[in-house]
């Protein structure tokens, strides 16, 4: 007996399909999320159901439910039976409530995202941990509604620590997928255009409640990157850039973020002294990499580093400038030249109208 695992939907190509699975996960397992991995009978009927796996995981549980389904399928059949009968009782359940929303609602709702709140590295959850950008919309409306501090303060906070972060292109301007760690450090690095859109409109909203330039500016900055990296001839945008691309220039060998990560070796060749002291303090480039192990779970960055905001403008414009230049100048120069410097990026797929994913975040 041949069996062959595949088929892929995407919840941008296919919403109601990602509706209906991530009801039966949440169902069988108590939460769910993205991404989502749901194994099916060959009539689409789901029999096991979870989130995130790592490639080792994925391979064991590959494994495991081949031998159980050339062992026993029609156990796994009548199982995904039963499952898919639950299913559709959990829809047609499902009911519409009607009216007004109630302030009630609201103050649950705020009650239970600020519990998942990371005082420490600001965000919600643990690894992998995604930006949320409608939770820090929400909180952004349930402060302007409240007077609550504590709801701003959670939004900005969070919004400054994924700005510093390597879930942000630092070079750039664009934010990736999620985080792999609880921290903001090490990304997955596939860019959406809805996360993009999204953040742009959280960013803005907060450089409207605080008048801080720093949302501005960080709103300009992924408005930038999604018309320079995203938009395509024709006038649309990709829906979204892969997490793999080349490893070398003229080379079709390709790894995850090979695009983003950089060794302090190629740093020093590319920026040069003395400018590479003061580029490597600034982002928080070591000699052995800044990833760890554990979040290299492809064994692909080993010694390489993501760019991250290790130290403030302010702190680096105390280095030394080496040569007599002002400060500011030289960054931005040598900023230029690592942009200059990256292997060609991945190329975006998907490609989408403009009005169906980017238009919310272009509206004044």
């Amino acid at each position: 007996m041949t069996i062959s695992f595949r088929s892929k939907s995407t919840r941008e190509e296919r919403p109601d399909i990602g509706r209906l699975y991530i009801a039966y996960v949440e169902a069988t397992t108590g939460s769910a999320g993205w991404p989502l991995n749901v194994l099916l009978t060959p009539d689409r009927k789901p029999f096991f159901g979870g989130t995130y796996f790592t490639p080792d995981q994925l391979k064991s549980l590959l494994e495991q439910v081949a031998n159980a389904w050339r062992k026993e399928p029609e156990a796994i059949i009548q199982t995904a039976g039963r499952a898919a009968q639950k299913l559709t009782e959990i829809v047609n359940q499902q009911s519409f409530s009607s009216g007004d929303l109630q302030p009630a609602i609201l103050d649950k709702a705020y009650e239970r995202i600020a519990s998942t709140y990371d005082s420490t590295n600001g965000g919600f959850g643990g690894a992998p941990k995604f930006p949320r950008p409608v939770t820090l919309c929400f909180l952004l409306r349930y402060y302007v509604r409240t007077g609550k501090r504590e709801a701003l303060g959670m939004t900005l906070n969070t919004l400054r620590a994924m700005e510093r972060g390597g879930i942000h292109d630092q070079l750039g301007g664009g934010f990736h997928r999620y985080s792999t760690g609880t921290s903001w450090l090490v990304p997955h690095f596939e860019n959406m255009l809805y996360d993009q859109a999204q953040l742009a409109i959280a960013y803005a909203e907060a450089y409207q409640i605080t008048h801080d330039r720093f949302y501005a500016v960080t709103t300009r900055n992924i408005l930038d990157f999604a018309l320079r990296e995203m938009q395509q001839p024709s006038g649309g945008f990709a829906s979204a850039e892969d997490a793999d691309s080349q490893m070398a220039i003229g080379k079709p060998e390709t790894s995850e973020g090979a695009f983003y990560v950089w060794s302090e070796k190629q740093i020093v060749t590319v920026v040069g002294t003395p400018d590479d002291e003061v580029f490597r303090y600034a982002y928080g480039i070591e000699s052995g990499g800044n990833i760890p192990a554990h979040q290299d779970v492809r064994g692909e960055l080993k010694g390489k580093n993501v760019l991250y905001e290790a130290h403030t403008t302010e702190e680096t414009a105390k280095k030394p400038p080496g040569r007599g230049t002002d400060r500011r100048d030289t960054d931005c120069r040598t900023e230029e030249v690592v942009v200059g410097a990256r292997p060609p990026p991945s190329s975006p797929s998907m490609c989408l109208s403009i009005s169906s994913r980017f238009t919310p975040g272009l509206t004044p």
